[in-house]
């Protein structure tokens, strides 16, 4: 899917729509402008279709046969169209490669022991907001799913870690086997030693600052989750229309700089 998602990522230009088209139309239909009376172009053979005004703005059309669910945090996510509008703005710790095989993205790690990992993360990483990703960002995103009140469906993707049982009791107020070092810096102890540990993580972190005073029962119905998310990622969200679109636009301070596209 990354790969899909970054072939999509290379053809825009200035911004990016996605429009939400009811059931009963038809998910490939010639994408508009949002001027009338101008030339378009699109490419040919796939859903996705790029539309170039004659003053040279190129915009996508990403169409879809049912509107999003509006759940723009992807820990809630059980929407497929909800996460495929979130990959755009959002980015985690890890990625893959052409072999499938984990690789460092938002942070590195080593380890000794193969239970205790010790992350790093990438200077200069911030939110679209303008925080700074921090350690403390993936702890709380992790402490989130452990906690209680969460009503996700991501618990397995934390429950591996030394401490997440008890936190999910209510028995402890955090995960024992998460400590945040500094700024940069996170350890992590699993339960037993595994090869799919990693891989089984939850690498998706969240603006701790951002959802700061938020209860953890209410964060997936916050107005900042659904209508103004930040992210990581190259784009932006700039407008959110219920039932219709997301917009989005270029993140000039995205950590691998600036997005480049084709025209």
């Amino acid at each position: 899917m990354k790969k899909r998602v970054l072939w999509i990522a290379m053809l825009l230009v200035l911004s990016l729509v996605v429009v939400g088209c009811s059931g009963g139309e038809p998910a490939n239909e010639e994408p508009t402008t949002e001027e009338e009376g101008t030339e378009t172009e699109t490419t040919e053979g796939t859903d996705d279709k790029e539309a170039t005004t004659s003053s040279g703005e190129n915009v996508v059309n990403y169409a879809i046969d049912a509107n999003f669910a509006g759940i723009f945090e992807p820990a809630w996510q059980s929407s497929t169209i909800d996460s495929d509008a979130t990959v755009f703005f959002q980015d985690s710790m890890f990625t893959f490669d052409e072999n499938i095989q984990l690789q460092p993205n938002l942070a590195s790690w080593t380890t000794e022991d193969e239970l205790t990992y010790t992350f790093t993360i990438n200077e200069g990483v911030t939110w679209h907001n303008g925080d700074p990703l921090i350690a403390e960002d993936w702890a709380y995103a992790l402490e989130t799913i452990a906690h209680p009140d969460y009503d996700g469906a991501r618990y397995s993707m934390v429950s591996h870690v030394v401490g997440a049982e008890e936190k999910r009791s209510g028995e402890a107020d955090s995960i024992s086997g998460i400590e945040v070092v500094d700024e940069r810096t996170i350890n992590i102890t699993f339960k037993e030693k595994l090869v799919n540990n990693l891989v089984n993580l939850w690498d998706t972190p969240m603006p701790s600052q951002y959802y700061e005073g938020i209860a953890v029962a209410d964060l997936s119905s916050d107005p900042k989750v659904r209508q103004e998310p930040v992210g990581l990622g190259p784009f932006k969200v700039t407008e959110v229309r219920e039932g219709e679109y997301i917009r989005y636009e270029k993140f000039d301070d995205y950590w691998q700089g600036t997005p480049k596209w084709m025209v």
